[in-house]
């Protein structure tokens, strides 16, 4: 019995992971445009964008953060999520009063292209998290 972990997983894994994402934004994308024509394309594009970054620096912001402090994990994950929310609301407030929301940018395919891939993307962090091979502690050397 071997405790070192395959590589080949995580790569399908990953590569499920960015195909799904990529169907996402295709699909937001594609209906955004059929339901509210350009404006719709563009909000559905302004909330990918808005998703991906939010999502690319959870990731990444937790992954930084929790190495030294295991312990405080679900901390940091709910201040990194409470940053998330009022980034999204600074966002909207600032759509919101230049004006461009409604004429140059459909709220409501941002609005719905933001729930998608929140949701999208909290379902592939779980995927993600239950396939890949990671120990929970450190057994301290050999033995």
């Amino acid at each position: 019995m071997t405790t070192e972990s395959s590589t080949r997983r995580p790569v399908k894994v990953t590569r499920a992971l960015i195909a799904v994402v990529l169907l996402t934004a295709v699909a937001c994308v594609a209906g955004s445009a059929l339901v509210a024509g350009g404006p719709g394309v563009v909000g559905a594009l302004i909330g990918l964008v808005l998703v991906a970054f939010l999502l690319g620096f959870t990731a990444v912001a937790l992954r930084v953060l929790a190495r030294p402090a295991n312990g405080a994990t679900l901390l940091i994950a709910l201040l990194l999520y409470a940053t998330n929310v009022m980034f999204v609301v600074a966002v909207a407030l600032a759509l919101t009063r230049s004006g461009v929301l409604g004429d140059a940018v459909h709220s409501g395919a941002l609005g719905i292209t933001v729930l998608v891939g929140a949701l999208v993307g909290t379902v592939l962090f779980l995927v993600a998290a239950v396939t890949t091979r990671e120990p929970l502690y450190d057994l301290g050397g050999e033995r």
